[in-house]
């Protein structure tokens, strides 16, 4: 187990698709998460709106900003040029 302070102190969960909306699924997952995530975090579950929709959603507008797109995404050129340290460099700090 990693010791000090962690980047992050959320671990949070948005649910997408049509199964989520069933009664009570957000408090059951985040129930059901809450003994797995470490305590120094707090577990934020979301539901969106429309969750049939919510993850074509966010890809159409993270798609939409090229700039913001960029920054978040590993090209394959880049993966095969510097592997899954490109990644952690990226990502990670």
């Amino acid at each position: 187990m990693r010791t000090g302070t962690p980047r992050f102190s959320v671990f949070e969960c948005a649910l997408d698709r049509g199964g989520v909306a069933f009664p009570g699924f957000a408090q059951r997952l985040r129930s059901g998460l809450r003994p797995l995530v470490p305590d120094c975090f707090a577990v934020k579950v979301e539901l969106p709106d429309d969750p049939a929709l919510a993850a074509w959603r966010g890809a159409a507008a993270l798609a939409a900003d090229s700039e913001v797109f960029r920054s978040v995404v590993v090209t394959k050129q880049e993966y095969e040029e510097h592997g899954a340290h490109i990644c952690q460099e990226r990502f990670a700090s």
